[in-house]
């Protein structure tokens, strides 16, 4: 096997339409999840009780290596009862009932491309946003099996990045929100049209 595997790898190298196509399963991974990325926040968005949220999105984090794309609630739902072998999320969602954030968050050691990174780190790294920590999302420059790589990242990130992340951000000054709606996924969460306009300004009483 190992030297069937390695010859393989020889004639992607040379010829990356030797075995009938490049192998671009990284790239349908990814899409197949941003298309679900909108939904998947807008689940998270819709849980008010603050510990359901925090639950839902640790577990969303969890579940990133065995998601089954299109049913992301429901692989959530799936994972082994609680409590798990190690389990400090009791702890976690006591501190963020408090209003707890931290000044930078920094996630390393990236897993999976696709349904891991997409719809388990970025939502949690969303939430973390939204309480104005500073994140940092570092991955590895060449190719590890099937880890996210920088480029992919940053490609992710141009795609994932919308005005929903921090739209509803809460600062501790006056703040504009300013900007135009380029996505139909980006529409269809806020419930507007394509390249509508959104100004928003928040005041900050007292």
């Amino acid at each position: 096997f190992c030297g069937r595997y390695a010859e393989i790898l020889e004639d992607f190298k040379k010829d990356p339409e030797s075995h009938g196509g490049p192998p671009d399963c990284i790239d349908e991974e990814n899409a197949k999840a941003m298309s679900l990325f909108a939904e998947v926040i807008r689940l998270n968005d819709a849980i008010e009780e603050e510990s359901k949220r925090v639950e839902n999105l640790v577990r969303g984090m969890l579940a990133g290596n065995i998601f089954d794309l299109g049913s992301a609630q429901l692989v959530r739902q799936n994972l082994v009862p609680r409590p798990w072998v190690i389990d400090d999320l009791d702890t976690l969602q006591i501190e963020m009932e408090q209003e707890i954030s931290w000044k930078k968050a920094s996630y390393h050691f990236f897993d999976n491309s696709g349904a891991d990174i997409i719809l388990g780190i970025l939502p949690f790294a969303r939430e973390l946003l939204r309480r104005g920590t500073q994140v940092v999302l570092a991955a590895n420059d060449l190719p590890s099996i099937n880890d996210v790589t920088y480029p992919e990242l940053v490609e992710i990130i141009s795609k994932g990045r919308g005005i929903e992340t921090n739209l509803y951000a809460q600062f501790k000054c006056d703040s504009f929100k300013i900007g135009m709606v380029k996505h139909p996924e980006v529409a269809q969460f806020l419930g507007g049209r394509l390249y509508d306009c959104v100004f928003k300004y928040n005041e900050v009483l007292g």
